[in-house]
């Protein structure tokens, strides 16, 4: 009778998707934007003036470009300036995790704090992309935004199932229930299984699709384990260091063999590592919110 029920939840919840997904294509700014960026020559100036059409998301290119995890050595002012500095690819990367995350941004109420998710997705991202470079991985673009829309399912429940997404919190705490199986018990589905499906209705590409759907179990991936390894890495070292996590990253435990798939040799080396983010982290937020 579980198996039946589960698969009813999941019929319900896959019918209010479908029409969530007609009503939300891809944000105009990022298909514009995109468009332009595969055209045969792309001028930065043009390109900057694209981007300052919408002002929450040129705030936002500035922010991440200023990061200390970034490591720039001079301050990024203008979008001039980080489109010359970060390259058209980085810049393409960039503006497609912020309008995806825009699309489906909620006001802030007791069981959804915009901000700190905001802080969150931002912080997966850099360290994703730090964690990659250090360990000189292919598709760096890729994985920092496969970082930044790892939860994007989250804000989907909240607006779009926001009963069920109380009930799931409150099974959370009350309960003690394990925040993947209260998903799944209330609208058969988890955050990381709907992200998925938004992505790849959008036709993104599928190492984004990929990654978002396993980040919490990167051996499950079959094309890109690694890189989901990476994304699952960075997720947890916020929450390891207590730092731009959030409430759903409570209970998350690190999978030492995932993250051995990313070139650690012992578990002792998986935790020296994430300590060289501890002293980094809070400068990171605090340039964030200075800027934001």
């Amino acid at each position: 009778m579980e198996l039946i029920s589960i698969e009813n939840k999941i019929k319900k919840t896959e019918a209010v998707l479908n029409n969530v997904f007609k009503l939300h294509s891809m944000p105009k700014v990022l298909g514009e934007i995109l468009q332009y960026l595969n055209s045969d020559s792309v001028n930065n100036t043009t390109l900057s003036k694209m981007i300052l059409r919408d002002q929450s998301l040129a705030t936002k290119i500035l922010a991440i470009a200023n990061s200390p995890l970034y490591g720039l050595q001079r301050n990024v002012t203008t979008i001039d300036f980080a489109v010359m500095v970060l390259g058209v690819e980085e810049i393409k990367h960039i503006v497609s995790s912020l309008s995806m995350m825009d699309t489906f941004k909620n006001k802030t109420d007791d069981y959804l704090d915009q901000a700190k998710f905001w802080e969150h997705s931002f912080l997966v991202a850099l360290i994703s992309k730090k964690i990659a470079e250090d360990f000189k991985m292919k598709y760096v673009g890729e994985i920092f935004t496969a970082g930044f829309l790892h939860d994007l399912g989250l804000p989907i429940i909240h607006r779009y199932f926001h009963s069920s997404f109380v009930k799931i919190k409150e099974d959370i705490e009350l309960a003690g229930t394990n925040f993947i199986e209260a998903e799944r018990e209330n609208i058969g589905l988890t955050h990381a299984e709907i992200a998925y499906r938004l992505l790849d209705k959008w036709n993104l590409p599928v190492i984004l699709c990929d990654i978002t759907k396993h980040h919490h179990a990167p051996l499950n991936s079959e094309e890109f384990p690694k890189q989901t390894a990476v994304v699952h890495l960075a997720d947890y070292t916020t929450k390891y260091l207590s730092t731009g996590s959030f409430f759903w990253n409570h209970q998350l435990e690190l999978d030492y063999t995932a993250a051995k798939l990313i070139g650690f040799k012992t578990d002792e080396e998986v935790i020296e590592y994430i300590e060289q983010f501890r002293s980094i982290l809070p400068q990171q937020l605090e340039s964030m919110r200075h800027l934001l």
